[in-house]
């Protein structure tokens, strides 16, 4: 009688365990998802920003050519045009180079998406314990 009187009182209190153990859980999965949402959010941002700045400095940097370009051809056209214009191209395409390998550098450096969140998910595996 006196094992099923304790098994009765620690019944209720396994069951308070599981349930404490069970939010604990949802509490870490949705703190989780809530730093992905923040990085998700914090890219979408950033790329709105690299668009703008990316558009303008397009446009800005196409007018400034255009001008300079017409400029220096204005300038020569009457002794070294052939030459000047065949210049201009060259210059140009130094820098469409450069400007190519700039952005391929970028592109391999970027921060990685969801890095705040996978070392999240780190930590959560060491406090956890060794995996199987």
């Amino acid at each position: 009688m006196e094992d099923d009187a304790e098994t009765a009182k620690d019944a209720p209190g396994m069951l308070d365990s599981a349930k404490r153990l069970l939010t604990t859980l949802v509490e870490i999965v949705e703190t989780r998802l809530e730093i992905v949402a923040n990085e998700l959010e914090e890219q979408r941002v950033r790329f709105a920003q690299w668009v703008a700045v990316i558009l303008a400095t397009a446009l800005l940097s196409g007018l400034a050519v255009f001008f300079a370009s017409l400029f220096v051809v204005a300038m020569f056209w009457d002794t070294y045009r052939l030459g000047v214009v065949g210049g201009l191209a060259l210059f140009y395409l130094v820098l469409a180079i450069i400007a190519a390998m700039v952005l391929r550098r970028r592109i391999k450096h970027r921060p990685h998406v969801f890095a705040t969140i996978l070392a999240e998910l780190r930590k959560d595996r060491e406090r956890l314990g060794p995996g199987p």
